[in-house]
């Protein structure tokens, strides 16, 4: 299960390294036209979205052994 958990934690700071990424991209004006904007935009929602949900296993798992 230690494995399991240090997997997820990796993919945590992941998801949140691509978020920064995709975030400073957004807002310096990278995406060329709107189709592209878009697409960042759920990018972001589709980041975040895994993002809670690990957290919360994540919170679970730490409830339970604590």
């Amino acid at each position: 299960m230690v494995d399991v958990l240090r997997a997820l934690e990796h993919m945590l700071k992941f998801l949140q390294e691509r978020q920064e990424g995709v975030a400073t991209s957004v807002m310096g004006g990278t995406p060329k036209d709107f189709i592209e904007y878009k697409y960042n935009l759920g990018l972001m929602k589709g980041l975040v979205v895994a993002e809670e949900e690990i957290a919360r296993i994540l919170k679970r798992e730490d409830d339970d052994d604590g």
